[in-house]
C-alpha cells in the first residue's frame, strides 16, 4: 500500500528509482557477460525490491552504488565519479600547416569556394606603343570621315613611313615590324579603294618591308597585284618576295622563286641567293647552305649573275652563311667566312663588323681575345650611319659585360659617342615582353589552337579588300536571296536602305 498506492500504481517518488535501478541491472549483467543481452524478469524485480527498500529507508544513492567503467572515471579523493560521454557538437576541422597551404587564419571550405577569384586575361597589346595612331593616319581618317579624298601624296608618305619601319631590325622587334608592315599594306589598299594608285617606291618599299618582317603572303600578293594591273616587275621586286620566304624559314618557296625569276628572263643576281641561303639556314640545313654557296661560286664563274643593285649586295650571301654560324656560337667558321670578304676586297658594311664583334664575344673565355673584341667595336662604331643605332641592348651587354663598364665608356668617350647614340632608347623591356608573350600563350591555350594556321596561307590582304568593297556597296538591286527587288520611278528607298554602312580608314 505504501509503495504502490490505493489503485495499483507506482507512486511518482518512486518512478525515476525503479527505472534507473532496472538499467544499472541489466547494464551491470551485460558488463559481467553471466547472461545474454536480456536480464530474466527475476532480476529486474529483486533490483526494483531493492530500490523500493532503499526509498522508504531514505538511502538510495548508498543502496545502488553506480557501476564502475573504464574510462570515464574521475577521481574526487577517494571516491570515483562517473561522467557519461557526449557527442562533440561542433566538427573538427584540421588546419593546414602555415607557410605551406594557407593561412591559419583563413578558413578552410569544403568543395567549392564561395567567392573563388576570378581569373582575368592579360591583355594582348604589342609591346613599345607601336599600336597607338600617328599624326598622319589621324588626318587621313578625318578627312575620310568628312568625305574628302586625301591625295595621293600623303597617302604615299603614310605608307612609306610604315614600310621603312617595317625594314630596321635593329631598332625593331619582329612583333613591331610585322604590325608596321600590316599597317603599310592597309593603307595602300584604302588608297586603292579611294580610286587612287600607289606609287612605284611606294609598293617597292612594301615588298622590302615583306621582306625584312618576314610577311610571304603579303610579298606575293602586292607582286600578283603589280602584274594584274600592268605595272613594272624587275629584279627587285623578285628579290624581295624570295628574301621574304628567306626571313620566314621557307627555303622550298625560295627555290621556286628564284627558278620562277630565272625563267622571266631577269638572271638571279647575290641578294637572291642570299634569301635562300638565309632559308635554309633558319631551317638548320648546314648542307644545303653549302650547296647554294657553291651554286652561287659557279654562277658568278660562268658570269651568270645579274647586275647589282647596290655594291654592297656582293656580301649578303656571306653575311647569312656567317651569322648562321655566329647564332650557333661556331665562332671559328663565322670568322673565316667574314675574312674571305677581305681577300675578295668586298666592301665591308657596318653589318659585317657587327657579326664580327658577336663571334669575338661567342668565343669560349679561354681563347677570346680582347683586343680583336675592342678592334671590331671601333670598326662598327667607325662605319656606322649618321642616324639610328647599330646594335640591339642585348649585345651591347654582351660588351660590357666582357670588356667591362670602365673600358666600354672610355672607348665610347674616345670616338666621341654615346650608349644611347648606339642602342635604341624606345626599345620595349624584357617585362613587356615576357607579358606579351604569357598573354598569347593563355590567348592559344584559350581559344585551343592546334598551330595549324602557321601551316596554311592566310591571304590577308585580299580578305581586307572584299571586306573594305563591301562596306562601300550601297542596297542591293535585282536578285536577292529573298526575292527580285526593283526600284520604282519617282520612288523612294525605304529608310533603312539608305543608311550608310560604318567604314574603318586604313
Amino acid at each position: 500500500q505504501a509503495i504502490f498506492g490505493s489503485r495499483g500504481l507506482l507512486r511518482p517518488g518512486l518512478r525515476a528509482s525503479f527505472a534507473m535501478a532496472v538499467s544499472w541491472s541489466c547494464r551491470r549483467r551485460r558488463a559481467a557477460r553471466d547472461v545474454g543481452p536480456r536480464a530474466p524478469f527475476a532480476s529486474i524485480a529483486a533490483a526494483a525490491a531493492a530500490a523500493t527498500a532503499a526509498y522508504c529507508a531514505g538511502g538510495l544513492a548508498a543502496a545502488l552504488p553506480m557501476p564502475p567503467f573504464p574510462g570515464n572515471q574521475i577521481k574526487t579523493g577517494e571516491e570515483k565519479a562517473i561522467i557519461p560521454k557526449e557527442a562533440p557538437i561542433f566538427r573538427s576541422i584540421e588546419v593546414p600547416r602555415k607557410g605551406r597551404y594557407l593561412n591559419e587564419d583563413m578558413p578552410a571550405w569544403y568543395g567549392k569556394h564561395p567567392s573563388p577569384t576570378k581569373q582575368e586575361d592579360e591583355p594582348m597589346e604589342i609591346p613599345g606603343g607601336v599600336r597607338q595612331e600617328t599624326k598622319r593616319e589621324a588626318m587621313l581618317r578625318m578627312q575620310l570621315k568628312k568625305g574628302l579624298t586625301p591625295t595621293a601624296e600623303e597617302f604615299d608618305r603614310t605608307i612609306q613611313v610604315f614600310a621603312q619601319r617595317a625594314r630596321q631590325q635593329v631598332r625593331y622587334l619582329a612583333v613591331q615590324r610585322r604590325e608596321f608592315i600590316r599597317r603599310a599594306k592597309r593603307w595602300a589598299a584604302e588608297m586603292i579603294v579611294q580610286k587612287l594608285s600607289p606609287s612605284r617606291t611606294s609598293l617597292q618599299l612594301i615588298l622590302l618591308g615583306c621582306a625584312g618582317a618576314g610577311d610571304v603572303e603579303g610579298a606575293m600578293y602586292w607582286f600578283g597585284w603589280m602584274q594584274r594591273n600592268g605595272r613594272q616587275v624587275g629584279r627587285l621586286e623578285f628579290d624581295a618576295v624570295i628574301g621574304a620566304h628567306g626571313t620566314d624559314g621557307r627555303p622550298g618557296g625560295a627555290s621556286s622563286w628564284l627558278k620562277r625569276m630565272a625563267s622571266s628572263g631577269l638572271m638571279p643576281d647575290a641578294r637572291s641567293y642570299a634569301g635562300l641561303v638565309e632559308a635554309w639556314g633558319l631551317v638548320g640545313n648546314r648542307q644545303k647552305m653549302l650547296e647554294v654557296m657553291l651554286e652561287y661560286r659557279k654562277a658568278e664563274e660562268a658570269g651568270q649573275l645579274g647586275k647589282l643593285l647596290d655594291p654592297r649586295d656582293e656580301a649578303m650571301p656571306y653575311l647569312a652563311l656567317a651569322k648562321s654560324y655566329v647564332k650557333t656560337g661556331d665562332a671559328p667558321r663565322s670568322i673565316a667566312v667574314l675574312k674571305h670578304l677581305q681577300v675578295k676586297n668586298i666592301p665591308m658594311t657596318t653589318e659585317a663588323h657587327r657579326l664580327r664583334l658577336e663571334a669575338h664575344l661567342r668565343t669560349s673565355p679561354q681563347r677570346r681575345s680582347m683586343k680583336e673584341i675592342e678592334r671590331a667595336l671601333y670598326d662598327v662604331i667607325a662605319t656606322r650611319p649618321p642616324k639610328g643605332p647599330i646594335f640591339n641592348d642585348r649585345l651591347a651587354n654582351m660588351v660590357m659585360g666582357v670588356l667591362g663598364s670602365n673600358r666600354y665608356k672610355e672607348i665610347l668617350e674616345e670616338l666621341c659617342t654615346s650608349r644611347g647614340e648606339l642602342v635604341p632608347e624606345e626599345a620595349p623591356g624584357d617585362a613587356a615582353m615576357a607579358q606579351f608573350r604569357r598573354a598569347q600563350i593563355a590567348a592559344a591555350m584559350k581559344e585551343r589552337n592546334p598551330g595549324v594556321g602557321l601551316l596554311q596561307r592566310r591571304w590577308e590582304d585580299s580578305k581586307f579588300f572584299r571586306k573594305r568593297i563591301a562596306m562601300k556597296k550601297g542596297p542591293k538591286m535585282g536578285q536577292t536571296s529573298t526575292g527580285y527587288r526593283v526600284l520604282r520611278e519617282n520612288k523612294r528607298m525605304p529608310e533603312w536602305m539608305t543608311i550608310p554602312k560604318p567604314e574603318v580608314f586604313g
